[in-house]
């Protein structure tokens, strides 16, 4: 039989394990959230660059008349 001593010890470990998988759970989460928000910047930023190029040659158009 487990001493009183020994389990204490056992469900420490079983609830510091717990927690750490809880954050690495979390993390992992966070992770996946800003590599999707990066994604989402990177078409942000590609789509602001095409619509500067387009008001650049309206420029150019304009200036031409």
């Amino acid at each position: 039989m487990l001493s009183k001593e020994h389990l204490e010890s056992l469900t420490r470990v079983w609830v510091e394990t717990h927690l750490v998988n809880k954050m690495a759970t979390e993390l992992l989460s966070l992770r996946e959230q800003y590599k999707s928000q990066s994604n989402e910047l990177t078409a942000m930023t590609a789509a602001a660059q095409a619509l500067r190029d387009e008001m650049y040659k309206c420029d150019a158009k304009l200036d031409a008349l």
